[in-house]
């Protein structure tokens, strides 16, 4: 009986992390991509909001150069928009993996999105070094965990 009440709290446990994380990137695409108009600054608390999340992204990325550098996170629009594109896929693929959770591979292709964040950071990180070390580990780190800890659930 304990086993059993043990398998369903972590089964359950996999659901909540799986939609919390999920929702969590889908409002993290939706701020970074929120178009932000040069030189009009939008004081509300929602827009304040907003940047905060999405600079929790555009921030892992290396801006050593000076401020006209075009080719910047925070400044390059095209790759802000992809970061923003890509983390919503993500965040997507998350949800419906909670979402169909009857389906055993629901939850691998879930975690799958974890190790690929790992690896696409990993590698971004020594191919380019355009990454904060210290964020770029921490995430790679996390994620490999949450990849580990899902399929170490009951139900594979």
């Amino acid at each position: 009986m304990i086993e059993k009440k043990n398998k369903q709290i972590m089964f359950l446990a996999v659901r909540v992390i799986l939609v919390v994380n999920g929702v969590y990137d889908v409002v993290c695409a939706a701020c970074i991509l929120k178009e932000r108009k040069a030189g009009i600054s939008d004081s509300s608390a929602l827009s304040s909001c907003c940047d905060l999340v999405s600079d929790l992204h555009i921030q892992m990325f290396r801006d050593d150069d000076d401020d006209d550098n075009e080719k910047s996170m925070a400044k390059n629009d095209i790759a802000r928009r992809m970061l923003g594109y890509w983390v919503l896929t993500y965040g997507i693929v998350r949800l419906l993996a909670a979402v169909f959770y009857c389906e055993p591979c629901a939850f691998f292709i879930g975690s799958i999105t974890y190790l690929v964040e790992a690896f696409c950071f990993w590698y971004e990180h020594c191919a380019y070094g355009t990454l904060v070390p210290s964020k770029a580990i921490f995430v790679c780190v996390f994620s490999i965990l949450l990849f580990v800890f899902i399929n170490a659930s009951p139900f594979f």
